[in-house]
């Protein structure tokens, strides 16, 4: 009886692999798919978000003061620029809100899922177009965070080079941010409680690339001489408004347009205003 155990004992090692025979140990099994309502519930909580950056040819203006196409938060609430057509740009990129029932929210995280953009990294290719902006897409779910980016989608052109399967990618994640845009229609205006300033010392009256002519205003809240100076923005200095000040911020832009410039004594600035959301950090925090 003892002679036919060794037999049964091998087939089972190799059945189940516990003698490491037939099974590659260096590949771990691919995890699970994300469980799509097990998704962060806070307010100040990113569940998905579509950025879209930058041209080649963008003014410095354009890229610090860009609000993402569209973010949605754990408690339903989706964010965007406000579709509103500006004669005159104002200083203060308006945002708008609205509130998400559950329905779409799970149809859009169903419809990110479904294109397999909570799987693994997708190559988009990348089109023979110059100086086009790359859209990122993130999403938030199961308790991992999954990213996507696509470099000039949905521009026309220079996608000869590009597979069947990339481009079908691609109508997917075009047509995933149209859908998620098209989310925020109408949506009612939105003030942020936190606002950050980029401030560039300029010479008076002068056109800094804009095509506009610039009027000045006094700045009314600290010299912009003694903010925050960060390693990736050169010269430029950056400040937080919170609280009281960024109710006095909001009081003395509004209405005014973009390309003003700003005069302290007897220096001027060109200042670039960004309001920030409800889950994005502080990009210019005190040293």
């Amino acid at each position: 009886m003892a002679r036919s155990a060794l037999p049964a004992a091998v087939a089972a090692c190799l059945l189940l692999a516990g003698c490491g025979v037939g099974l590659d140990r260096s590949d771990p099994a691919p995890p699970s798919p994300p469980r799509l309502d097990e998704r962060p519930t806070g307010a100040d909580e990113l569940v998905m978000r579509i950025e879209s950056c930058c041209e080649g040819f963008a003014r410095h203006d354009q890229v610090l003061g860009a609000l993402p196409p569209f973010s949605l938060l754990g408690d339903g609430s989706a964010y965007g620029p406000s579709p509103v057509a500006f004669e005159v740009e104002p200083a203060l990129p308006p945002v708008v809100r609205v509130r998400l029932d559950e329905a779409d929210i799970e149809d859009l995280l169903a419809a990110a899922a479904d294109a397999g953009f909570l799987d693994h990294e997708i190559d988009f290719g990348e089109p023979r177009i110059s100086d086009a902006p790359t859209t990122r897409l993130t999403v938030v779910v199961g308790g991992r965070t999954f990213t996507q980016s696509a470099y000039a989608l949905g521009i026309d052109g220079g996608d000869d080079d590009l597979t069947a399967r990339q481009r079908a990618d691609r109508r997917r994640l075009e047509q995933l941010v149209d859908d998620a845009e098209t989310l925020l229609l109408p949506g009612e205006a939105y003030v942020a409680d936190r606002f950050t300033v980029y401030a560039r010392a300029v010479e008076a009256g002068v056109d800094s690339g804009s095509g506009a002519t610039p009027t000045t205003r006094a700045w009314p809240l600290g010299d912009p001489a003694t903010w925050e100076r960060q390693d990736d923005l050169g010269d430029d200095r950056c400040r937080t408004f919170h609280g009281v000040e960024a109710e006095r911020l909001f009081e003395a832009v509004d209405g005014v347009p973009r390309h003003t410039q700003w005069t302290v004594e007897t220096s001027t600035y060109e200042l670039v205003l960004r309001p920030l959301l409800p889950d994005e950090p502080d990009p210019c925090p005190a040293r």
